[in-house]
């Protein structure tokens, strides 16, 4: 019985979607309570940390450095209205760059 209301563990997917739809409420919410945007801001780091912890690993854990890539790639390839608009972003966006290089040797 001790085990039976123990919350499951997040998959990374369920960080993702959670922290997307965290931005978007940041984006059009930008003069809600204090308190609630101070919670949901709060919860956004901690996933942002979480998804770090998976991208980059600790000292315990090994990084998934190919799962990573392999999103980038696939990033890369996603096409709307026949634009690569991961590409556009990152070209938008050049000092994005050297954030993730960083993170990687950081």
């Amino acid at each position: 019985m001790k085990g039976l209301f123990k919350s499951k563990p997040r998959t990374p997917a369920d960080i993702v979607r959670q922290t997307r739809d965290l931005l978007v409420y940041a984006q059009r919410a930008p003069d809600s309570r204090e308190s609630k945007r101070e919670e949901k801001m709060s919860e956004l780091c901690k996933n942002i940390r979480e998804l770090k912890y998976i991208l980059y690993g600790s000292g315990e854990s090994e990084p998934v450095q190919k799962d990573a890539t392999q999103v980038v790639a696939n990033l890369q390839r996603q096409q709307v209205q026949s634009k690569l608009i991961a590409s556009d972003y990152l070209e938008a966006n050049i000092d994005l760059m050297d954030v993730l290089i960083q993170g990687s040797l950081g």
